[in-house]
């Protein structure tokens, strides 16, 4: 069983909720235990690719191979070939002083990155409290960059280099101005800045609901949820069993061709236009 990598791109802002809380956060969004960085779980996303191939609403054989069957009594029941991890967070937009938003990582993000998806790229050096910018970068001014409230000293490096063209080509494919957009905005930040920026730096929101009698706020209706903003980027592994029950060369072509840069909507709040994220996903071994 060999694994192949999927990326998330959000398009708006992605509410995947761990449900209430007793922080400042009423409704904060799912994190990784040992990191405190942000999540999307495995299961939301096979859920969701599930639900986008049953268009039709029924149990096609490429659904039950992929996902096993949905019966209710127990009559028939199996393993799909599916298996997907979670998404890691790889890249955040982060309101910048100068060029307005910058996308970040940082070398424990990348080091995790590399060592799965085996890339060639070397990483930038870890011992220094500075930042690492890709050649015409609109964030820097002044060799500092500052990223909501922080003021960080910024140097040029060609390992930041290679690795906005690297990332740039996996997510924008053939859109040269989009590439090149993502190059000027790049930034490897320090790792402690990233985890405080992953912190603090999400979207938060304060909700209400209005009574419809009284036309004003229900009492106790007032709440905040923290969602990721658009424009981030999250990486995972999946793989198809090619020893599940059911499992064909043919149930490989149709995921490959349904399944890849397909606009899906994930997590909370829908009906306000949160949670559409492109799927980019390595072609499944047929």
């Amino acid at each position: 069983m060999s694994f192949k990598h999927y990326h998330l791109v959000t398009q708006t802002n992605l509410h995947c909720g761990s449900g209430q809380s007793v922080g400042i956060v009423d409704q904060p969004i799912i994190r990784e235990r040992a990191t405190n960085l942000p999540i999307v779980p495995g299961a939301t996303i096979r859920g969701v690719l599930r639900a986008h191939l049953s268009t039709d609403g029924k149990e096609s054989a490429l659904i039950k191979s992929l996902f096993g069957p949905n019966s209710k009594d127990g009559s028939e029941s199996f393993v799909g070939a599916m298996s997907i991890t979670d998404a890691h967070l790889l890249l955040l937009p982060v309101r910048s002083l100068y060029g307005i938003v910058a996308y970040i990582t940082c070398p424990f993000i990348l080091r995790r990155y590399k060592k799965e998806l085996k890339l060639p790229i070397e990483l930038p050096a870890t011992d220094t409290a500075k930042a690492r910018y890709a050649n015409e970068n609109k964030n820097v001014a002044s060799d500092k960059v500052v990223f909501e409230e922080l003021d960080i000293e910024a140097v040029k490096c060609d390992k930041a280099q290679q690795w906005a063209k690297q990332l740039s080509e996996i997510i924008y494919d053939k859109d040269e101005t989009a590439k090149t957009d993502f190059q000027q905005h790049f930034v490897i930040v320090p790792d402690d800045v990233f985890a405080y920026l992953a912190e603090t730096a999400t979207e938060i929101r304060t909700r209400i609901r209005i009574n419809l009698e009284t036309g004003v706020v229900d009492g106790g209706a007032l709440w905040t949820e923290e969602s990721l903003p658009a424009e981030s980027v999250l990486w995972g592994r999946y793989s198809l069993n090619e020893r599940a029950q059911g499992y064909s060369v043919e149930h490989a072509d149709e995921f490959n061709k349904q399944a890849n840069s397909v606009l899906l909507q994930m997590g909370g709040n829908a009906g306000v236009g949160n949670g559409l994220v492109q799927l980019i996903m390595q072609e499944a071994k047929k």
